[in-house]
């Protein structure tokens, strides 16, 4: 009962009642002085008790809605309606965001994976193809042998270090003037330089030396490939 005052020191008019089970008829089990007929615009609240179901009709007393209260009410409505409509716009742009964070981290891992695999492959390809050529070199039974621009001997194999008597020490140590006839470099600089110039192959004879002193006579074929 006291708490049921309360609502009427806060400007609320009430009634509880409940249905005669027998009649149907309304029996008043407490009010603020006023039936629930006389009531402003009531509104119910069905309360479940030991004694069945009992009913709580509140009315304000000056009417639920002033026009002050109405405006405010409309306002703060209003505001409540954009936060949520704000945080539900930040929630999807984060939703968004995930997504397609996830989706970036997923195609660049997809993408450094399919580089690693190609760079592996290229490896495997290159290694392949470096003991191809290895092996086509040091089986050959005619003397191969590379230099560089400067007529330094910077691969050879083993037929052509037989040829010359000499071993794999020979390799980046010795200049094609050890060996060649022509052993003026300014005279073989410039048949390098037009070989490397062309890439065509050139076929000419000369004459090498052993390193105990005695020549060969040998067949070039030769051809300028420009390395960076």
């Amino acid at each position: 009962e006291s708490s049921l005052g309360g609502l009427k020191a806060h400007g609320h008019q009430y009634h509880l009642w409940k249905s005669d089970p027998n009649t149907g008829n309304s029996q008043t089990i407490a009010s603020s002085g006023l039936a629930d007929a006389a009531l402003l615009d009531p509104v119910e609240f069905p309360l479940m008790t030991p004694n069945g179901m009992w009913h709580l009709s509140v009315s304000a007393t000056r009417g639920w809605r002033n026009q002050e209260q109405l405006t405010f009410n409309i306002v703060i409505g209003l505001l409540i309606s954009l936060m949520v409509g704000w945080m539900s716009k930040q929630m999807v742009e984060l939703r968004n965001n995930r997504l397609n964070l996830t989706r970036l981290v997923e195609e660049r891992t997809a993408e450094l994976s399919n580089a690693v695999l190609q760079r592996k492959l290229a490896e495997k390809a290159a290694s392949t193809e470096a003991l191809r050529l290895s092996t086509i070199l040091e089986t050959a039974s005619d003397g191969i042998h590379i230099l560089d621009g400067e007529g330094r001997l910077v691969d050879a194999n083993k037929a052509f270090l037989n040829m010359l008597g000499s071993d794999s020490s020979a390799i980046g140590t010795r200049h094609v003037t050890d060996w060649d006839d022509w052993n003026d470099w300014a005279m073989i600089k410039p048949r390098n330089d037009q070989l490397i110039a062309s890439g065509e192959i050139y076929v000419f004879e000369t004459k090498h030396r052993r390193l105990v002193g005695t020549g060969i006579d040998v067949e070039i074929s030769t051809a300028g490939i420009p390395i960076a």
